[in-house]
């Protein structure tokens, strides 16, 4: 009979000992997950920004269709642009590099903007982790826009309600963005809607706009 040289006593020291020294390595672990400190994020909505050289949010954007291509027009039709409010119901979200989404919105929002851009809508400062980001995703579960007028879509004059027709009960859009954020650091997105572009492609008698159309007019940008 073969018996262990370690009394009960020392074998539950040594035990003990080698527990509280794995607890060390996986709390230190742990605690280098947030290492790296928290950064500061915010999104202006705007229903047709200026136009800047920025990305697209996909590739293949519709092409402003209401543009003319009749070198004979008047200047005043080609510049002339629909006025009136947009309303969307959204969720945002910063997509970091391995997947995971922080939400910059506590719950879905309520968004009320101008078709020309004179006024912007801000979710309001949020503190995200210091990350590597390369999405903004946002999530819609309705986009509607009511017409005063200057919208005419092949010689129609469109006024009244338009919505944006969703295939599904919503529809989420993924916008590349390239941002490295740091302790400390902060950062604010524009999500311009574009309603300008997509707003040209509505059906005249439907008074609708498939969801494609206004999904690759949205843009995006870190100012």
């Amino acid at each position: 009979m073969t018996y262990s040289t370690h009394s009960p006593g020392r074998l539950h020291w040594r035990t003990r000992s080698l527990l509280a020294a794995f607890l060390t390595v996986v709390f230190a672990a742990c605690g280098n997950l947030t290492a790296g400190g928290f950064s500061e994020a915010e999104v202006s909505i705007s229903g047709d920004a200026m136009d800047p050289a920025i990305a697209p949010a996909t590739i293949g954007r519709m092409p402003r269709l209401a543009a003319q291509e009749d070198e004979d027009d008047d200047d005043d039709d080609d510049d002339e642009e629909a006025e009136g409010e947009l309303e969307a119901y959204l969720e945002l979200f910063l997509e970091s590099e391995v997947g995971e989404r922080v939400p910059l919105t506590d719950s879905e929002i309520e968004v009320e903007v101008d078709l020309q851009g004179a006024n912007e809508f801000s979710t309001g400062t949020r503190s995200v982790p210091a990350d590597r980001y390369t999405a903004l995703y946002a999530r819609f579960t309705d986009v509607e826009v009511e017409i005063e007028g200057g919208l005419v879509v092949d010689g129609q004059v469109i006024t009244g309600r338009v919505d944006v027709e969703f295939e599904a009960e919503a529809l989420e859009v993924i916008l590349p963005v390239d941002l490295r954020l740091d302790d400390g650091d902060r950062v604010e997105f524009l999500l311009d809607l574009n309603a300008q572009n997509w707003l040209s492609s509505v059906d005249p008698d439907l008074q609708v706009v498939a969801e494609t159309f206004f999904a690759n007019a949205i843009q995006v940008r870190v100012r």
